[in-house]
């Protein structure tokens, strides 16, 4: 499993360079997945926040890398 490919192989692959779309793609959609699957609430602490939002920007993470894979 490859999980780093070079810009040669993107260019073949994806068609361009998706470094920066991985990079400021996944914490909006990490933010958006936590508003909306109730990870914050209002009257939560501000570390609970945090934390939901850790947990929501790794479940992220995860389900990107493996989606781009698969695409791949």
């Amino acid at each position: 499993m490859k999980l780093f490919f070079t810009k040669a192989e993107l260019q073949t692959y994806v068609g361009f360079n998706d470094h920066l779309l991985v990079l400021f793609g996944m914490f909006p959609l990490a933010f958006l997945g936590n508003i909306l699957f109730g990870g914050s609430q209002p009257g939560m602490d501000v570390w609970e926040n945090f934390s939901c939002y850790g947990i929501a920007l790794a479940f992220t993470i995860v389900y990107w890398v493996i989606c781009r894979y698969w695409v791949i």
